[in-house]
């Protein structure tokens, strides 16, 4: 299963070496790493993470990073909902970022451009 994380452009060395880093969220019941199997919410948290000048100078500096899924669902991983959230984000919640192979990252350069990344 491929799934796309929104995130600052900072981050990819630090995903790379460590993984995503796990938050707790009021709708879902463990620490996680939250992803979504659809790339338009994941580019929709990458723009919301650009700086504001970046942002007010037309530039978007979010990334997109996209992810195998290696684990057991229920265990390493399940889909969830927020039931605040206006959308369906197609969210999945990561239990056990081990499970995750980074395969690409995605950013935004006049439009949406997929780099593959060399494992």
């Amino acid at each position: 299963m491929i799934v796309f994380h929104g995130t600052s452009n900072y981050v990819l060395p630090m995903v790379q070496e460590n993984g995503l880093l796990l938050y707790k969220y009021n709708h879902v019941k463990r620490k996680c790493a939250c992803t979504s199997l659809e790339l338009k919410a994941a580019q929709l948290f990458a723009i919301r993470r650009t700086s504001s000048d970046d942002f007010m100078a037309g530039k978007i500096t979010g990334i997109v990073l996209e992810f195998e899924i290696n684990g057991q669902a229920g265990r390493d991983y399940e889909e969830v909902k927020d039931r605040r959230s206006l959308q369906d984000e197609k969210e999945v919640a990561v239990y056990s970022p081990k499970c995750l192979s980074l395969i690409a990252s995605w950013s935004h350069e006049k439009q949406w451009c997929r780099h593959p990344l060399d494992v």
